[in-house]
């Protein structure tokens, strides 16, 4: 391999690794999973993936403030109470100095001595 074409490939490689490792990005990727050692009725954690870690997590219950017995702590929520009067969309605002991601999840709970109520 000729030193100028040696050259020119550090060259591409320090760039490719300078972008790949700084560049700062938006929360783009993320999802809201059920946390290790939590069970799915009680807790949820909202994961994203981004270059500037995120810097504030917002709960919110089909676009509103969250209901009694839903407790936001950070990037996890946590329900205090396991009834389908907690049924619904709960969202995930994740906030970089970047920008900001949403991510949703649709949660449907069956109170188990309510007969009327099947999948």
């Amino acid at each position: 391999m000729s030193v100028q074409r040696r050259h020119a490939m550090m060259i591409y490689l320090y760039l490719l690794l300078n972008f790949v490792l700084c560049e700062e990005v938006t929360p783009l990727i993320g999802r809201i999973i059920t946390p290790e050692g939590g069970t799915e009725a009680r807790e949820y954690q909202c994961v994203a993936d981004a270059n500037s870690a995120p810097t504030s997590f917002v709960w919110r219950y089909q676009g509103q403030a969250l209901p009694d017995g839903v407790r936001p702590e950070g990037d996890r929520l946590h329900f205090l109470e396991l009834n389908s009067d907690l049924n619904g969309e709960y969202s995930c605002e994740v906030t970089n100095p970047y920008g900001t991601a949403v991510y949703s999840i649709y949660r449907h709970i069956v109170d188990p001595d309510d007969t009327h109520n099947e999948l």
